[in-house]
Order: C-alpha cells, then structure tokens, then sequence
C-alpha cells in the first residue's frame, strides 16, 4: 500500500489529488453503468459479473474522463 501510495511521486503528480482523480473517474463510469442499466430495465444486483463488465466497458467508452 505504501508503494502504490507513493507511486505518484515518482511521475511528479500529488498522490491526493491523483486519487482523487481516480476516484472520480471511478464514480463517474459507474453512474453511466447505473444509467445504460436503467435504460435498458435491468437489475445489477440480478446481473452476472461477465455482464456488468461489459456494461462498464460501454461506460469507458462513452466516458472521457
């Protein structure tokens, strides 16, 4: 953990705001996977993993961030 915590340093970037970043990024890829979910009426929890990944890589590609 201390590693992946001070890896950020070693590219000049601020670790808080570096995870910060990633963390919205996160956020806001599953929002979309909620949404393309909603808008085609299905239920996450009743979906297959294999399934929601595909979701999230539609979210990827619709997201830029």
């Amino acid at each position: 953990m201390l590693a992946i915590a001070n890896a950020p340093r070693f590219i000049n970037r601020n670790a808080e705001q570096t995870l910060r970043a990633a963390c919205d990024k996160f956020v806001t890829r599953f929002d979309e996977v909620v949404r393309i979910a909603g808008s085609r009426g299905l239920d996450l929890k009743a979906m297959m993993p294999s399934e929601i990944d595909a979701l999230w890589n539609q979210a990827k590609a619709t997201t830029h961030r």
